[in-house]
């Protein structure tokens, strides 16, 4: 069909005809925010160029190796406190809290991008210049979304489950050369945030998914 490219064409030659318009702030006809003339006519651009984001529905079942993690980092905890290295290092090393796992697991769960989120990245540019030119931050969320907050525990997860599983490997391989290590502080700290980040990625569940999910790692 010639009809899209021949509608984008008409747009192109819009936008670079405004481009010598004088830019003063216009009301957006369903926004709030105001934008300069040239970001107005940028937007049905926008509009097109921009693909649906996927559907937000999330299947219960990614929450099942989560769950599994957690208790897993208890176990873990646990044989810590008895100083069985070999142990809790077998356990971290095990599929319970591989990384790959976990990410498949966090990725099936996280929100996906909604439409917002999509066209401001797409318009990242546009966005910028106006804050710099005019001040406006009135197109940046005022608090972080919850996939935002999925995703930062998602990261602090990832990466003290990777920092205990490197720190009992050294554990592990002195123990079994003969020599303790007295200071496992540090060993600790990488339990505790590791916990405290799958928490608080399941706090934000829906509770009916936790339901779900809670059901299914009981069989």
């Amino acid at each position: 069909s010639t009809a899209q490219p021949r509608t984008m064409l008409m747009l192109c030659c819009l936008c670079s005809q405004a481009a010598l318009l004088p830019q003063p702030p216009v009301q957006c006809a369903f926004s709030t925010t105001h934008i300069t003339r040239r970001s107005a006519t940028l937007l049905p651009f926008l509009a097109l160029s921009t693909p649906c984001p996927a559907s937000a529905v999330a299947p219960s079942s990614s929450l099942v190796p989560l769950l599994r993690a957690k208790e897993s980092l208890v176990d873990c905890e646990r044989l810590v406190q008895a100083r069985e290295w070999t142990r809790a290092s077998q356990l971290a090393e095990s599929s319970l809290l591989d990384s790959a796992v976990l990410t498949k697991a966090f990725d099936g769960y996280t929100d996906k991008p909604s439409a917002q989120e999509t066209a401001m990245n797409n318009a990242a540019f546009i966005v910028y210049y106006e804050e710099r030119r005019y001040g406006d931050i009135r197109l940046e969320p005022k608090e972080p979304s919850r996939r935002a907050m999925q995703n930062g525990f998602k990261r602090e997860a990832l990466s003290s489950i990777d920092d205990l599983r490197s720190e009992l490997r050294f554990f592990a391989k002195e123990f079994s050369a003969g020599r303790d290590v007295d200071d496992d502080s540090e060993l600790r700290q990488y339990i505790a945030s590791a916990e405290s980040a799958v928490a608080g990625y399941l706090v934000l569940a829906k509770p009916d998914d936790l339901s779900v999910a809670s059901t299914q790692l009981a069989k």
